[in-house]
């Protein structure tokens, strides 16, 4: 049975703790300032503090899939199939063109979690285009049926001792 996804890793160096400085004063984790110690922000000094550990220390799946379309280009590498996305004066992505255009794409395991991928491995993730992300699902669909399939003519261990077990009960009971 596969683990449930969780939809975020946290990385390396992630503190669930408050810290503690060297005289024993209760520091923020992303800053470091002295901050009076209270039960509901043990960790930060500020809430711009605790936004900028969160985006350091833990990793979604919204953010690396954005983070993997921007890399792409909006460019399906199967079809080379591509979206142009216009940015504002900002120099950001217009969101209502962006949503758009992300919805015509998905970020897709090249091996799928079910068959030993990882999740959050950059390396492990491709975009595909709806079109030939539908064609490669069913590719590995294929791929893993087949390898969950035994050879029906072969005989295992487990099911000889519950039959003779079966057997065995017949017996007992006549």
């Amino acid at each position: 049975m596969m683990p449930h996804r969780v939809g975020f890793k946290l990385k390396e160096g992630f503190i669930r703790n408050p810290i503690q400085n060297d005289k024993g004063e209760y520091v923020c984790a992303n800053c470091g300032k002295s901050l009076a110690f209270d039960k509901r922000r043990t960790r930060w000094c500020s809430d711009k503090c605790m936004i900028e550990y969160h985006e350091k220390y833990t990793l979604s799946w919204g953010t690396l899939r954005h983070k993997m379309l921007i890399k792409s280009n909006f460019t399906c590498i199967r079809c080379q199939f591509h979206r142009e996305v216009p940015k504002g004066d900002d120099g950001q992505f217009r969101l209502r063109e962006y949503d758009d255009a992300s919805s015509e794409f998905v970020v897709d395991h090249r091996v799928p979690i079910c068959m030993g991928g990882e999740e959050f491995d950059e390396n492990n993730l491709q975009v595909l285009c709806k079109r030939c992300e539908r064609i490669k699902t069913r590719s590995d669909m294929r791929k893993w049926t087949r390898s969950r399939h035994h050879n029906p003519f072969e005989v295992r261990s487990d099911s000889l001792r519950n039959l003779f077990i079966i057997q065995r009960a017949i017996e007992d009971f006549v």
